[in-house]
């Protein structure tokens, strides 16, 4: 029998190079119907044959193998260094850019609300963001009052006013967050899906606050110079961003904030360890441009209040001393040990509120006995 050159070749590339015999034919017997014993010589010359095409092939596959590999790693390259940039890009001028410029600002009729009136008021700008806050005006005439800009939890907006029943003779503007979607009890292919809108939000809150800003300087009853930019828990990881953004803010305090976005998340998210930390990368990258330790420093010179509690396993100790060391002066920095942080707690509520207090009054804001 014999071999059409052609299948000779794919005999050579599709078989390892070792035993001849097999490579050639697949069987000693059919080896000695080529090539009969008494033809020593051309066997061994049909052997030397197809080990040289066999050679060939193989240095064939190292080559498109190499090129494969490093095809994939420039592409690992590139990757690594898109998300390199993209985490550490200055968004300060993209927040201002789409802040807009406020057109509507529509007030809902007053609602008793202990010491004062409560509106809900919905902001748009030219641009077509939209989102809701809610507005508490002390009763009774005054000169024009301190006001405070609160970034709170998850849900936000009226639910960080259920905690402060006395605001005093501030004017407390309580933003929401410009997101439509779930914000709690989402599965993990939930979370996933969401990431964009998620994104967005994100994205839009530094410029969606600048909004709630811009509505306060309308306001005649409102001390320009005195306008204070509160962030509690979810808020605190906004509010650097917002406040170096936005000039106009005077004074920022950060209640449980910290720094290093990948580290809190990785110790929050009830995922199990094998799934949880590539998790928070994915979205620590997703969060990357609001990274407070990018921005905090930039609030200087204006003052910075920063209150954390010691022992909470959800706000790790070193992401807040993190976010401390990088503030600039003047600051000023308290600890309180409560464990894990719950705003539903009087005890917790009244130890805030001190601090607070005690913080405005040294920068001169309210009066000791206020």
């Amino acid at each position: 029998r014999s071999l059409s050159p052609n299948r000779l070749a794919r005999k050579s590339i599709e078989f390892p190079v070792g035993a001849c015999v097999r490579l050639v034919t697949g069987s000693p017997r059919s080896l000695q119907a080529i090539s009969p014993p008494s033809a020593g010589g051309k066997r061994r010359a049909v052997c030397d044959t197809y080990q040289n095409m066999s050679l060939v092939a193989r240095r064939k596959r190292i080559r498109r193998l190499a090129f494969g590999l490093a095809v994939i790693g420039i592409v690992i390259g590139a990757g690594y260094m898109g998300v390199a940039h993209y985490r550490e890009r200055d968004y300060l001028p993209y927040f201002r850019e789409h802040k807009g410029r406020l057109v509507s600002s529509v007030e809902s009729p007053p609602e008793p609300r202990g010491d004062g009136a409560l509106h809900r008021v919905r902001l748009q700008n030219d641009r077509g963001l939209v989102v809701d806050a809610f507005v508490k005006i002390p009763r009774g005439e005054a000169a024009p009052r301190a006001a405070i800009v609160t970034l709170g939890g998850l849900h936000g907006g009226v639910h960080a006013l259920e905690y402060v029943e006395d605001t005093g003779e501030f004017i407390v503007l309580a933003m929401d967050y410009p997101f439509e979607g779930r914000r709690s009890g989402l599965s993990t292919w939930e979370l996933l899906r969401q990431l964009p809108a998620m994104r967005r939000a994100a994205l839009d809150t530094p410029s969606a606050t600048m909004l709630g800003v811009d509505y306060l300087y309308q306001r005649p009853d409102v001390d320009r110079d005195r306008i204070v930019l509160v962030g509690g828990s979810l808020g605190a990881l906004f509010a650097p961003a917002v406040a170096a953004a936005d000039d106009r803010i005077t004074a920022l305090a950060l209640l449980f904030g910290a720094g290093d976005l990948f580290a809190m998340i990785d110790a929050n998210l009830p995922l199990p360890s094998l799934v949880r930390r590539p998790m928070a990368w994915v979205l620590s990258v997703v969060v990357s441009p609001l990274e407070p330790l990018k921005y905090i420093e930039r609030v200087a010179p204006r003052p910075v209040f920063m209150l954390n509690s010691t022992g909470d396993p959800r706000m790790p100790d070193r992401c807040s001393r993190l976010l401390q060391t990088a503030a600039g002066e003047p600051k000023t920095v308290r600890w309180i040990d409560t464990g894990h942080v719950n705003v539903r707690n009087k005890n917790f509520q009244k130890d805030v509120l001190v601090a607070v207090k005690a913080w405005l009054a040294d920068i001169g804001y309210v009066a000791a006995e206020e």
